[in-house]
């Protein structure tokens, strides 16, 4: 992981960059919330395992988390 990307690989192999946001620690666990450069408007969560792996953050009250954390990052609240 760089300073400021994250680069994800699919199942078929096919690599994305993504933009990190922030990341932060929540319960033991690291999470990253981060962006598509071709999609700024859109964020996505993604918890980083032990050894490595990410997975899609889909937990509503997880996602609520990640959100006010962005909304206080940019002075929304």
């Amino acid at each position: 992981m760089e300073d400021d990307k994250i680069y994800i690989t699919d199942d078929t192999g096919k690599e994305y960059a993504f933009k990190i946001l922030m990341s932060y620690d929540l319960e033991g666990k690291e999470y990253v919330i981060v962006e598509d450069p071709e999609l700024p408007d859109q964020a996505y969560v993604f918890c980083i395992g032990e050894n490595g792996t990410i997975e899609t953050v889909e937990d509503p009250e997880l996602l609520d988390i990640a959100e006010e954390l962005i909304g206080t990052v940019n002075g929304d609240e």
